[in-house]
């Protein structure tokens, strides 16, 4: 998500920011559609994906991790 001044907030991406600063990974946040990362991960290009909609098509091109939390 973001906020009202285009900064990228929630859950996911406090922990990857953490994650990042600890690993002292260089990192991007990008919006996708779902077309756009099945052509990206394809290519071997995304390290991590903050959210994914998962689905049994999509299970062979990634991993998919048990959620951290319940909404």
């Amino acid at each position: 998500m973001r906020d009202a001044k285009g900064s990228w907030e929630c859950l996911a991406v406090d922990l990857w920011q953490r994650v990042a600063a600890e690993l002292r990974l260089r990192f991007e946040f990008r919006d996708l559609t779902i077309r756009e990362l099945t052509d990206e991960l394809q290519q071997g290009r995304p390290f991590a994906l903050a959210t994914a909609t998962a689905s049994a098509d999509r299970e062979p091109l990634m991993e998919f991790s048990h959620p951290y939390y319940t909404g």
